[in-house]
């Protein structure tokens, strides 16, 4: 059973991956007449600019080069313009790098993310070697800002031309003075570039840009289910050994919070819930022993060995989880952290508990009649105990649907010279969101 359940969980995980890669966005297209086309845009989470785009929009679905149309975007993430650029085809990582600046370049039709659009524009091309930034200004086509790479005896050269070109149009704006180091102690990076190019528009327009920043929300939820144990570990009686407990099945409920990071349309997300599981369970056996040495002189030993446990359980559980369709009413995700268990309430030890009865007659004792019993711990549990946390689910507004799973962990140690004694568990649990303060728009 346990086998299946994991079974099916990897299953639908590998689903759900494969789902990512083709979810479906809000956005727009710009047609080659200056037209804007609101639609759907597959989206790939592109972390290198796409060649081509797939939408759908008056119940069709196109396909478009960079040649196709101006531009699109997609809602919440970034918009892309559509452009022939040069740019040097020079290697700046990686284990090889050439003698001399490379004056190669390469020119072709793409589709540039655009980073800052205003009087000054600034652009980025993302390939797996490396990424390129592109700016332009009034009067002026996109170009390329030039950062090239050469090796010299074993040491690395940059030509930094690009900080070269910023400056010129700190000069053009009358401002060279007050940005001088920085722009000398500039990076090839978007991040520094950026900063420099909003300032060189807010310079220029007089108008401070607040670029609008995307919202993280909180999420209050009530989740109940049931939780299945298995313990594979064999626990020793006081006589007898190699008892094993069965798997129990146990409610699982209690509340949680969820705050989802203000990044990509708040995909990424952490969580805690608090909750609550019990298990019980017992094993026993019985067999006797005959000792026959004459009429006078024989015994009879019938015993009952056998073992139990108790214990309940109230967990905390600290995960991320990964929305695939945060957009969509309908939403998968997957999970992973850990849950922080606390024993509480009773003696959450394996116990054992022996009885026995001795009847028979010897030449010195005569008839013979002895009960005996013993009882003590056969494993000693721990009282708190840590265990990984995997899972996937499903949401439709406000309710949920969830599949979890921890894999084998010891809670105990024997008193009898058994193996440790483990756990593992899946759990399949429903929620609902009683209190949110989201603010994404699903379609």
């Amino acid at each position: 059973m346990l086998k299946k359940s994991v079974l099916a969980a990897l299953l639908m995980m590998a689903v759900l991956s494969g789902y990512s890669l083709h979810r479906v966005l809000p956005g727009y297209y710009v047609s080659l007449t200056g037209d804007t086309i609101r639609c759907n845009v597959t989206y790939g989470d592109w972390a290198q600019n796409p060649s081509t785009i797939t939408v759908q929009a008056n119940g069709e679905s196109k396909e478009f080069k960079p040649e196709d149309i101006r531009g699109f975007g997609v809602d919440g993430y970034s918009d892309y313009q559509s452009a022939v650029i040069s740019y040097h085809t020079n290697p700046i990582d990686g284990g090889f790098y050439p003698a001399e600046y490379s004056d190669s370049t390469v020119t072709k039709s793409c589709f540039l993310k655009i980073i800052e659009k205003s009087v000054y524009s600034l652009y980025s091309l993302s390939y797996s070697a490396r990424t390129y930034f592109f700016m332009s200004a009034p009067d002026k086509p996109i170009s390329e800002l030039v950062y090239r790479v050469k090796s010299v005896n074993d040491s690395l050269r940059e030509d930094q031309a690009y900080k070269d070109q910023i400056m010129a149009l700190f000069n053009q704006e009358g401002i060279t003075s007050e940005y001088f180091n920085r722009i000398n102690s500039l990076g090839y990076s978007s991040k520094e570039i950026a900063y420099l190019f909003s300032v060189l528009n807010e310079n220029h327009t007089g108008v401070k840009v607040v670029k609008k920043k995307s919202h993280g929300y909180i999420e209050f939820l009530a989740f109940g289910g049931v939780r299945n144990m298995s313990f594979p570990s064999t626990v020793n009686g006081y006589y007898m050994h190699d008892f094993k407990f069965p798997s129990v099945m146990s409610p699982d409920f209690g509340i949680g919070m969820i705050y989802a990071l203000p990044i990509h349309f708040n995909m990424l997300q952490v969580g805690l819930n608090l909750g609550y599981y019990a298990y019980s369970g017992s094993q026993s056996g019985n067999d006797s022993v005959v000792y026959y040495l004459n009429a006078n002189n024989h015994f009879t030993t019938n015993y009952t060995d056998g073992v139990k446990m108790s214990n309940t359980i109230v967990y905390a559980s600290l995960y991320t989880r990964y929305v695939f369709n945060p957009l969509d009413k309908t939403n998968f995700y997957l999970k992973a952290g850990a849950n922080m268990n606390f024993s509480v309430g009773g003696n959450p030890d394996v116990q054992y508990d022996f009885h026995s009865v001795r009847d028979g007659e010897s030449t010195g004792e005569g008839k013979v009649h002895e009960l005996k019993e013993y009882q003590g711990t056969a494993v000693t549990m721990k009282k708190a105990f840590f265990s990984g946390l995997l899972g996937a689910g499903v949401e439709h507004g406000k309710a949920g649907l969830e599949f979890t799973y921890s894999p084998s962990v010891t809670i105990g140690q024997s008193d009898l010279g058994d193996p440790a004694f483990k756990i593992v568990s899946w759990g399949l649990t429903a929620h609902y969101t009683f209190s949110s303060g989201k603010t994404a728009t699903k379609q």
